[in-house]
């Protein structure tokens, strides 16, 4: 779908996120060289096109975290749609072993919202 809709042509990452809806998104380049993010909701097929350059990229986040959250593993980072503004989803073990979920916004970097010890 992204290849086909939003011109991808080639993928630089993967990301699938679960925060009541499901997301599948994809970092690469399209037809014209830009780096772009496409988001597509898994029920309905709606895709969400964002220039890479627009927000935080994977790397800032993580940064993000280790800065402020000090987690002992990070086991993922994903793009999510809140309301149709993108976010950055982490999930992560803090040092106490409890897992916790981070959701940053993509274009600050700023925490949305935080689940922590679960």
């Amino acid at each position: 779908m992204a290849k086909k809709y939003a011109g991808l042509k080639t993928v630089s990452s993967f990301y699938a996120s679960d925060l009541g809806k499901t997301y599948y998104s994809v970092a690469g380049k399209d037809n014209k060289g830009q780096k772009i993010y496409v988001i597509i909701a898994k029920k309905g097929g709606n895709l969400t096109v964002i220039n890479q350059s627009s927000g935080m990229t994977e790397a800032e986040i993580r940064n993000i975290i280790n800065e402020k959250k000090s987690p002992k593993k990070i086991n993922s980072i994903s793009l999510t749609l809140i309301k149709g503004d993108p976010y950055w989803v982490v999930s992560y073990l803090n040092r106490d072993n409890q897992l916790c979920f981070t959701t940053l916004n993509f274009k600050t970097g700023n925490i949305y919202k935080s689940i922590e010890n679960i």
